[in-house]
């Protein structure tokens, strides 16, 4: 027999936490089935911390926090105001200037996406994948790496996405962001060398969903066949037709940074069927 009053009050309580799962841009359901009263207080906490901006008085400053809700997770991060009182945010809202020590050992600004690793990309659902592109686009012009940063970004995704189940709708939603992202790279990069690099990386996204086409194939075997072009585009390039063993001659060639460096690439995870 339904209870009719307990499914009422369970469905009010739903639709308070929609605007909750919308402003932390929620990329998967929220499954209130099983729900805990450690999941309602934590529900609470992000209603009143995260939502209203309430303030906290503990004893914490900047802090990432890892919330879990039900069957979801959340990155925030706590920050302390000069008053001593302590606000939560949203990870990806919170109003902070990250920043990395660049190749000349500056500190240079970066999005706060760069910080993730594949790992998170699977793990938090509070990351909005519309957003990774303009995060960086603030930089172009006072950043000379930020167009690297976010090929970088990328292949991140590239290694989150190599993590699922080929049939996983999320693995779905990071490679089409992938392909976005690179061709976004592609359109606007201008020296030709760093622009053919970006292509073979759009063809190794399309290899993955399966739709590479035989002109990628060919342009794949330009590069792997050119005696001129960089050793490690000719070994990727030699991996995405499948010739493996065109990629090792290529290898041999590079320094052990450098090999170091591919074998971690998800271009050599995905593709190499030896190790």
């Amino acid at each position: 027999m339904f209870d009719v009053k307990k499914m009422r009050h369970d469905l009010d309580h739903y639709r308070q936490l929609l605007p909750i799962m919308g402003r932390l841009h929620s990329n998967k359901d929220l499954d209130i089935s099983n729900i805990t009263d450690e999941d309602s207080r934590n529900l609470n906490t992000l209603k009143d911390y995260v939502i209203t901006e309430k303030t906290m008085e503990l004893d914490m400053g900047f802090q990432l926090v890892d919330m879990a809700v039900c069957n979801l997770h959340f990155l925030l991060l706590t920050m302390k105001r000069e008053d001593g009182k302590v606000l939560v945010y949203n990870y990806f809202d919170a109003p902070i200037h990250t920043s990395y020590k660049a190749k000349n050992g500056e500190q240079k600004p970066i999005s706060s996406y760069a910080y993730l690793q594949a790992d998170d990309y699977n793990k938090y659902n509070n990351i909005d994948l519309n957003a990774i592109l303009p995060s960086y686009l603030c930089f172009l012009k006072i950043n000379d790496e930020t167009m690297s940063n976010i090929n970088l970004n990328m292949l991140q995704l590239l290694n989150a996405s190599d993590k699922l189940n080929e049939q996983s709708d999320w693995r779905k939603k990071l490679l089409d962001k992938s392909m976005n992202i690179t061709e976004w790279l592609i359109a606007n990069e201008k020296n030709k060398n760093t622009r053919d690099n970006y292509s073979l990386n759009a063809i190794q996204i399309r290899k993955r969903m399966r739709i590479m086409t035989d002109d990628d194939k060919r342009f794949a075997e330009s590069i792997a066949y050119n005696n001129h072009a960089d050793n490690l585009m000719r070994a990727g390039a030699f991996l995405l037709i499948d010739n493996e063993q065109g990629c090792n001659m290529c290898l041999r060639e590079v320094s052990k940074k450098n090999l170091k460096w591919f074998k971690s690439m998800p271009i050599y995870k995905c593709f190499t069927k030896t190790t």
